[in-house]
């Protein structure tokens, strides 16, 4: 078997880079105004939880990293962080830091810390933490835990998504 590679250009979840989705679709609009709106705050490792178990970041950390490369950072690194084994807890953790330390954007999808203990090391070692949060299958009460697990302090801010992953931008 295959051990992941420590350098920091590649991922140390196997991971395929998507593909920009083309200007004016929903998808891509509604991530690009996540994304301008994380901008602000100086990080080069963001990581996505899910407010609740049951429901999976990978495609809205692909749709923000997407983002990201079509605005103007062209070198992001997506790490889908959902499945990893704890044993590569510190692997993920090592490669944001030598991204962020080489000024390399890096968004990291994990799974919720109820589910794996390991997304609140990832985490809490990231710059900020942005809770994603399913609207019409969370209950508040799993969202403040998430944020109480992790540590309010980690927190970027949340972002409300549809069930198909679109966040909710509208006011």
């Amino acid at each position: 078997m295959e051990q992941p590679s420590t350098s920091p250009e590649r991922s140390p979840v196997s991971t395929p880079r998507p593909t920009p989705a083309p200007r004016g679709s929903a998808a891509i609009d509604g991530w690009a105004h996540v994304w301008f709106t994380a901008q602000p705050h100086r990080w080069s490792t963001l990581v996505i939880v899910p407010a609740t178990p049951r429901f999976r970041v990978s495609r809205l950390a692909e749709a923000l990293a997407t983002a990201g490369r079509t605005y103007g950072e062209p070198d992001i690194m997506l790490i889908d962080a959902t499945d990893a084994r704890p044993e590569a807890i510190a692997e993920i953790v090592a490669t944001g830091a030598q991204r962020a330390a080489a000024r390399r954007k890096t968004v990291i999808a994990v799974r919720s810390p109820y589910a794996d203990p390991g997304a609140i090391a990832i985490a809490r070692a990231a710059d900020v933490t942005l809770l994603a949060v399913p609207l019409g299958a969370t209950k508040i009460a799993q969202a403040r835990g998430t944020i109480e697990l992790i540590g309010r302090e980690h927190f970027l801010g949340a972002v409300t998504v549809d069930r198909n992953g679109h966040p909710r931008t509208e006011s």
